[in-house]
């Protein structure tokens, strides 16, 4: 049972979440073992050269306790670090060494040592990066007509698409992992299943060296957490020996236990089921460059943990209560590396790292329970940016729930929880062929995409941003950019020349088809790279089937639902100038489409100018329940998602 310290439970974590806030550091360990580790491994399979540099951080990095934690591990050397991922990208990092500290959003310390040794690991891998490769690729496969507007930093036709995020990141993101499986099997279960499927291979198949390593890769990862467990087991019982106060002993003597314990077997109590889990959680991070890594529900897989303690009386809810708030604590000191560019439209320093509560069970009942109920309270106590908390509300969603999540949005004062319907997901994803009784299982991954947990793998191609306000500039122009005078997809109509609304509505989409078309493009350039360079068996050992097949989680195929992450950015803002045009050019004849052609050109600039901007303005807008722009907003939304499904996506 965890013991009451003298100092008060919220002064403690006060002085713990403090380290949360503040500058953060930029981190070497991480790039400078992982760059030892591929040059000892230049001659194997990719898979292998993963595998190793994982178990060479797992083993060699640095490890420390702090004065008020109760759930142990880190990314980096040192609390509120960043690690550097050199096997992504180093072009950005050897640009920005400098000016790290100075630029205006997500600012990171850089020590003159730190930066020393990251400008040698960076020499190592220049020519070597999967950026440079997906860029190179790119060059290769992207159409000559589209080449004058590709934006090579952006990575994307520009200023319509942008590609970039997946083009130094890990394929493992946005996806939730079984973590049931793990808390079932415990880490000696896994290499115990992967051990028997090696045993399996059938070495008359064409993959049969492909599963060998995929295999051992996962073998060679979970016996590095074995490991890493062990460490941190040690340290705590040698801090334990250390430690004048009895309180303190007792908590790193559990802490020793647990580390033990859960290095090769199932947890048994709520404390090491949550270690379990923080420890899966932050291998993911240490494996790839991730983004979005989401944990899931875990009211849901660590309540009979809760419950058993509580009943047994090894646990109260306080103590539960704290345990949460050092889990939350750990997560939000999870920094990510930024190029600066993308700090100005993502600052904050988010990594969007989701946690789904209540919802229903598999067989439709409401699945809310006393340990969602305690997580809403650390949310509303904490206020932290991280974890991103999600209540799920369905119609049997107790009231009590909805009022709690209510006030703790309101105590929070950050937006967080955020609620999202599962009478309009669940059918959603039953429209995707998923069974409903998997439909009520989804979690959600990053802002807004549900997943089921170990079936659904997110992020098997780019994450792609379509500005849609763009595109109906575009179609204003006759395809023509304004302010870069290039045009892809020539119309020989503009705004001077339409003939009714619906001929606009005909030519956006003409428009948005071209653009659209960039999409499997873009796809297929960045997940095919995936499995090539960035393979990821740590993570793909709990996800279904993979273990079974034999096969990374970036190769796609199987059982599991393969999805890409395409984003129509403006879509309410281009609604409301649908509305605008509908009703002063089309209905209402105020003004003519050439003459709001030309005031768009000029800005609006002058006295009579702004009457027409101000009449534009009066316009009905999006979110007040006014059916005039809602059902253009719906008609627009229609068109996006037809021409997605023609992509494949």
């Amino acid at each position: 049972m965890m013991n009451k310290d003298k100092i008060k439970f919220k002064e403690k974590l006060e002085d713990f979440k403090s380290g949360v806030f503040g500058t953060p550091g930029i981190c070497s360990e991480r790039a400078r073992l992982v760059t030892e580790s591929y040059k000892e491994t230049e001659s194997f399979p990719t898979i292998i050269r993963v595998a190793k540099a994982f178990e060479k951080v797992l083993i060699h990095k640095k490890i420390f306790i702090t004065p008020r934690e109760l759930i142990v591990g880190n990314l980096a050397s040192k609390p509120n670090n960043a690690p550097i991922y050199p096997e992504f990208g180093v072009k950005f990092i050897e640009e920005e060494l400098d000016e790290f500290g100075k630029r205006p959003f997500d600012k990171f310390k850089v020590e003159e040592d730190t930066k020393k040794e990251l400008k040698n690991i960076i020499s190592y891998w220049k020519g070597k990066t999967r950026e440079e490769s997906v860029v190179k690729l790119a060059s290769l496969i992207l159409p000559e007509s589209a080449k004058k507007a590709w934006d090579l930093d952006s990575f994307g036709i520009k200023p319509v698409i942008y590609a970039g995020y997946r083009k130094t990141s890990g394929g493992s993101s946005h996806t939730v992992l079984d973590y049931e499986k793990v808390i079932e099997k415990g880490i000696k279960g896994i290499i115990k299943e992967s051990k028997v499927a090696l045993a399996k291979v059938d070495f008359s198949k064409r993959n049969a060296i492909e599963k060998i390593c995929f295999l051992k890769a996962v073998i060679i990862c979970y016996k590095a957490v074995e490991k890493y467990f062990i460490r941190y087991a040690e340290l705590a019982k040698k801090l334990a020996l250390e430690q004048n106060d009895n309180f303190r002993k007792k908590e790193l003597n559990n802490i020793s236990e647990g580390c033990n314990w859960i290095s090769e077997n199932p947890p048994r109590t709520f404390w090491e089921a949550l270690q379990l889990v923080w420890s899966i959680h932050l291998f993911r991070w240490i494996e790839s460059n991730g983004h979005s890594v989401t944990i899931g529900r875990i009211d849901q897989f660590l309540y009979p943990y809760y419950k058993r303690d509580i009943d047994s009386d090894k646990l109260d809810r306080e103590e539960a209560k704290e345990l949460i708030s050092n889990f939350f604590i750990k997560i939000a000191q999870i920094k990510k590396v930024r190029p600066g560019s993308e700090t100005i439209y993502k600052g904050g320093y988010p990594t969007f790292q989701a946690i789904t509560l209540s919802g229903q069970t598999s067989d439709g009942l409401d699945a809310t329970n006393d340990l969602s109920y305690l997580i809403l309270e650390v949310t509303g106590m904490l206020k932290l940016p991280e974890p991103v908390i999600i209540c799920r509300i369905h119609e049997k969603t107790p009231d009590n729930f909805l009022q709690k999540a209510i006030k703790m949005l309101l105590e929070h004062g950050g937006g967080l929880p955020s609620f999202f319907s599962d009478e309009a997901i669940v059918p959603a994803l039953q429209n995707e062929n998923i069974p409903i009784e998997e439909a009520r299982k989804y979690a959600i991954v990053a802002c807004s995409e549900p997943a089921i947990p170990g079936k659904h793998i997110d992020h098997t191609g780019a994450a792609i941003y379509i500005n849609l306000a763009k595109v109906l500039e575009l179609t204003l122009n006759g395809g023509k950019d304004p302010s870069s005078g290039i045009c892809l997809c020539h119309s020989d109509k503009n705004l001077s020349s339409f003939n009714s609304f619906n001929e606009l509505k005909e030519l956006f989409k003409k428009q948005l088809t071209y653009y659209m078309n960039f999409v499997p493009i873009f796809t297929a350039i960045t997940s095919s790279l995936d499995p090539k360079l960035n393979p990821t068996p740590f993570s793909s050992a709990l996800l279904a089937y993979r273990i079974e097949m034999g096969m990374d989680m970036t190769e796609g195929g199987g059982l599991n639902d393969n999805n890409t992450i395409v984003q129509g950015h403006g879509l309410p803002n281009v609604a409301n100038s649908f509305a605008a045009i509908k009703k002063l050019v089309f209905e209402e004849k105020k003004i003519s489409g050439i003459d709001l052609l030309t005031l768009l050109k000029n800005n609006f600039k002058g006295p009579k100018e702004e009457i027409i901007r101000k009449e534009l303005l009066k316009s009905p807008k999006h979110g007040n329940d006014n059916d005039y722009v809602d059902s253009i907003t719906v008609d627009l939304a229609q068109i996006f998602i037809d021409e997605l499904k023609k992509c494949g996506i």
